[in-house]
This record gives C-alpha cells, structure tokens and sequence, in this order.
C-alpha cells in the first residue's frame, strides 16, 4: 500500500498543477467590428515577450491568445519584433492592468496616417464579469438602449456596459427587440429586431456602436472555448 501511494501521489500533484495552468492562463481574443480597407490581413500583437501573428477577421473574433501574466503593455505591429525597441513609435498599444485575467481587445479604425492607424480598447472578460450562457454589453454611443431578450430585459446605459443573463434556459433562438430610451415622458423608439442563436456553453459579446447614421449598430460575438482535456500521464 505504501508504495502505491508513492506513485499515486506525483501523478496527482502533476494534474493539480496542469490545472492551475489552466486556470491562471490570461486569454485574448480580439474584436474588428469593421476592419478599414487599408488594413492588412494579418497583424503581430507584442504581450512584452512574444509576437502572436493574426488573421484578422471582419466582424469576428480573432483565435484565443494567452498572454503574460501581471501588468504588461501590448502594441500591434505590421510585421513580427523580438523586442520593445523594434517596436514603430506609432505603433498602438495599450496597458493590460494585472487583474483582467481575460479580455477581449476591441479594435476601431480612427482618422490618422498609416495602415494601423485604430483605437484599441480593453474589455474585461474575467470569471467575474462573464460566464458562460451571458452576454456582457458594451454601448459605445450617446444613446441609452433597452435591450428585450428573450425572457429577460437589460437597460444598457451610453457609454457603459453591463452582463445580461440567459435569454432562454437551454439552447436555442430567441427574438431581440432594441429600442433607444430617450426622455421620461417618449415612447421608446424600436430600431432593431433580430433572431439570434444562444448557446448555453458559450459566452457572447454584445456591441452597440455609432455607423454613421441615425440609428446605432448592433453586433453581437459567440465565444465558445472547449474544455481542454486533462493531460496524460
């Protein structure tokens, strides 16, 4: 029996910390809402250590990256760097604070010169924040918007963002009524109607966003992740 519990015991402690791993490893997934005509098809993102090459996906999520640990820097480049001194002076980057342990990393195109001239943004989709089967919303115009989805109604306040929960209890389609909320005494105005998809085992990204016109633009992102599996001894 002793020396069964030998043996027994490494393998355990290997699987904890497989484990652990999985759990700590910081993850992004980048969002191109509209990807502008000049910008290439694919990018190298620098975490401080390493250059991740994308494909860069119109209104799509870019493959999950993980990145370091802690407080880092990030910067989008044209082609692959090995270090911060390669990295252009115009280039975009943005801080990642160490608390956001998963993030979806939003890029907009902005006036300016250059192929990668963007605004980037950082989204925070850690355990807390978002979970599997909810949908964080992040409206980035001046309009208040009531979202009816489902069996569930959210208020999404301009310039805020907010997680809603389940549309439906299992998977399936469900309807999505959107109305811009203007003064206490006028009728909610109705812009968008969609049927969307929801999966119970993913979590979704909502975006509401200014496109020129009167009315704001709605998107939304499935992100599935499939459980790793446990590694072999």
């Amino acid at each position: 029996m002793t020396t069964r519990r030998f043996y027994m015991l490494p393998m355990a402690f290997g699987l904890l910390m497989a484990l652990v791993a999985q759990i700590d490893a910081r993850t992004c997934r980048i969002v191109f809402p509209e990807r502008p005509d000049a910008f290439p098809d694919q990018i190298h993102l620098f975490d401080g250590s390493n250059s991740h090459a994308i494909r860069v996906p119109s209104r799509n999520l870019s493959p999950v990256l993980e990145l370091p640990d802690g407080k880092i820097t990030i910067s989008l480049t044209e082609n692959p760097v090995a270090g911060a001194a390669e990295i252009p002076q115009t280039a975009p980057h943005l801080v990642i604070p160490e608390k956001i342990t998963d993030l979806y990393l939003l890029v907009t195109p902005k006036e300016g010169a250059g192929n990668l001239s963007v605004n980037l943004l950082t989204v925070d989709a850690s355990d807390a924040q978002l979970k599997p089967g909810e949908t964080l919303w992040l409206n980035l115009t001046d309009t208040n918007v009531q979202a009816n989805l489902g069996d569930s109604r959210v208020l999404i306040d301009a310039k805020r963002h907010i997680t809603s929960q389940k549309p439906v209890d299992k998977s399936g389609y469900y309807e999505a009524h959107f109305f811009i909320l203007k003064g206490e005494d006028e009728e909610p105005q109705a812009f968008a109607r969609q049927s969307w998809w929801h999966d119970v085992d993913s979590r979704h990204f909502g975006l509401i966003m200014d496109n020129g016109g009167k009315l704001p633009m709605i998107m939304i992102f499935r992100d599935f992740r499939a459980p790793e599996a446990p590694e072999s001894e």
